[in-house]
């Protein structure tokens, strides 16, 4: 995916800005592992963290919307067999609107998306 739908990148952005409730320009490693868990609740804490870890670039425990949307622009694994990166990234698009169809579901990113921009 060179390029992410507008819809589906305002929709990343609207879940973005709901979600850095302190301002910081960007979601708490902790809070991104979080919604990655609601969007696909069998995936592993630990390989949570560190795929979280590696798409906080500059390593400052934020991951900055930048580093957020370009991780959601990578595109996936070559050969058709799905990572478990891939996996994460298409439930969460899914619930944006774009994904490709995956096992994983969750409320959480659906609620958030569904309830508009932050104010």
């Amino acid at each position: 995916m060179d390029r992410m739908d507008p819809e589906v990148l305002d929709k990343a952005m609207q879940l973005c800005h709901q979600s850095d409730t302190e301002g910081e320009g960007g979601l708490p490693r902790s809070q991104l592992e979080a919604i990655l868990k609601e969007a696909c609740p069998t995936a592993d804490d630990e390989e949570l963290a560190h795929l979280v870890s590696s798409v906080d670039i500059n390593g400052d425990g934020i991951v900055q919307y930048e580093e957020f949307l370009r991780w959601l622009r990578f595109p996936p694994s070559p050969g058709g067999k799905m990572s478990f990166e891939d996996t994460l990234k298409s439930g969460l698009l899914d619930r944006m609107g774009e994904g490709g169809g995956s096992s994983c579901g969750g409320g959480m990113v659906d609620g958030m998306i569904e309830e508009g921009p932050a104010e």
